[in-house]
């Protein structure tokens, strides 16, 4: 990815080959992944008819597919329970404990017989890991938000290939990661992400990093990703200095809003991208309220 024309021709190959593995795995459903796990059960949808947001509470959750279906559902960390798992009622919900699942999406999906809605994840503490991948923000008008606040988010831990974290994804939906505390580890993560002919004109894809660490293997965006760093770190495999730099230059990658600059350092190994200390510190010296006239990004 040493430039835009290559990053453009990677991007479309990774789309497509995402779009292939995607479709395999939702015809076919496959589950049996590992020693520990069994067959893929069901889809668990979240209807929210509990008397508080607890993820873990029974009465938020019916299974709409699978041999399970009819049956409400805990979906705690239990070895063998596999459910593709859907936030898509609207609403928020709140995990503070060790969370395994099959694959997660925030937000309706039209194949899953479910309308557009905004929800809401908030993830406190514990291990959270999904098998594959996890998409916030599905189809046109859909939107799904992560705030971590602490613990660590490993986005598919079985399959090397299908382990994709998508900020607004396939058909024009909407992500955000609010990262605050933690670590988000996944081995691709789209800051955008659309299959051709898709509907983007609303779409929104943000990462918002305040704090904590966000590893990846690969970084996609489309022209809707944005990417603003006021702490922490992102970090993504291999020298890919030059991708940050066109980002930077294209008003996608910014720190402080745009009020500081962004540095991106490669060790031989991986590009740690931070914003750089002087700057958000004066920012921070005058309260936020400095304008500057020029801005000024440096790599």
């Amino acid at each position: 990815m040493g430039n835009v024309a290559t990053w453009g021709r990677q991007q479309n190959n990774k789309e497509i080959e995402m779009k292939t593995k995607f479709a395999i795995a939702l015809l076919t459903l496959v589950g049996v992944v590992g020693s520990t796990q069994a067959a893929w059960q069901g889809r668990g949808h979240w209807v929210g008819g509990g008397a508080t947001d607890d993820y873990y509470d029974a009465a938020n959750w019916i299974i709409e597919a699978g041999d399970a279906a009819g049956q409400t559902l805990v979906p705690a960390n239990s070895p063998g329970l596999e459910f593709d798992l859907f936030l898509d009622n609207g609403g928020s919900t709140v995990i503070s404990q060790d969370t395994l699942v099959n694959v997660a999406h925030l937000g309706g999906a039209g194949w899953a017989g479910h309308a557009p809605s905004d929800v809401t994840l908030t993830i406190n503490g514990g291990t959270v890991e999904t098998l594959w991948w996890m998409v916030l923000g599905e189809d046109f008008g859909s939107s799904g938000t992560i705030n971590m606040n602490g613990g660590t988010l490993n986005v598919g831990i079985v399959e090397p290939d299908v382990n994709d974290l998508m900020l607004g994804a396939h058909n024009g939906g909407s992500g955000t990661l609010n990262m605050n505390a933690g670590t988000v580890n996944a081995d691709v993560l789209h800051v955008g992400f659309n299959v051709d002919g898709a509907d983007v004109s609303q779409q929104t894809a943000e990462l918002n990093l305040a704090g904590g660490t966000v590893n990846t293997g690969v970084l996609l965006m489309n022209a809707q990703g944005y990417i603003d760093i006021t702490g922490g770190a992102l970090v993504i495999d291999g020298d890919v200095t030059a991708d940050i730099n066109n980002w930077v230059g294209l008003g996608q990658i910014v720190a402080g809003g745009g009020a500081g600059n962004v540095t991106a350092t490669f060790d031989g190994s991986k590009t740690t991208v931070i914003p750089e200390p002087a700057t958000l510190g004066l920012v921070a010296l005058m309260g936020g309220g400095m304008l500057f006239i020029r801005k000024r990004f440096m790599i």
